[in-house]
């Protein structure tokens, strides 16, 4: 909630707290037993991602940020399905063959003051929420059989190529009706998020 509100330098003095330009207030409403329609009534801004398929401290870091992203820019999280970790093999025994998802590392379905922040939902709970014909990623143009296999993929997928459950598969669908963000880290192309110093003072409609 601290977040979502600073004095700025023209009100310090006055001590009102303003609306942060880009922090959005934490969500008042949210049903942790029913999030799902919380998300559909209240913070329909969806933020996906794949995750990094390096070690798990690249992993972690990309991930932190991934979160952060998506509370500055009001957006719901969706989680990609669960996979094999690199270098996180399975144990004796393990019934899910090593595939691992977030949720065994970090405490985010019952985080109740990080999800008034940063809903977060499964890849498959997404499907199921935007996947219909007035979803924001609808399913409705494919047949039944690869509509089933986008669900498969959204519940367990595999970086490999010829892998029934490649994960792209469902990635690429992501991004055929969603905004892919011309980011990267490359030396020679290298991207970076400026807030402006501006608008964090002036509000929306100071942009330099």
């Amino acid at each position: 909630d601290v977040l979502a509100e600073y004095n700025s330098a023209q009100t310090t003095l006055q001590h009102l707290p303003q609306q942060h330009p880009f922090i959005p207030k934490p969500l008042n409403n949210l049903d942790h037993q029913n999030i799902l329609q919380t998300v559909k009534s209240s913070r329909r801004r969806y933020l996906t991602f794949e995750p990094d398929t390096g070690g798990f401290n690249n992993m972690r870091i990309s991930f932190e940020i991934v979160v952060l992203l998506a509370a500055l820019s009001g957006r719901t999280l969706v989680l990609p399905p669960e996979q094999v970790m690199y270098l996180l093999q399975p144990k004796p025994g393990d019934k899910r063959q090593g595939r691992r998802q977030y949720t065994d590392y970090y405490n985010l379905t019952d985080n109740i003051d990080l999800l008034r922040h940063v809903p977060i939902i499964s890849a498959e709970e997404f499907l199921h929420l935007e996947g219909g014909e007035d979803g924001l990623v609808p399913l409705t143009g494919y047949n039944d059989t690869w509509t089933k296999h986008l669900y498969t993929v959204s519940t367990s997928c595999e970086e490999r190529k010829k892998s029934d459950v490649f994960c792209e598969d469902l990635y690429d669908h992501y991004a055929s009706h969603g905004l892919v963000g011309p980011i990267t880290s490359e030396v020679k192309y290298a991207n970076c998020l400026v807030f402006d110093e501006n608008v964090f003072l002036n509000g929306n409609n100071q942009i330099d």
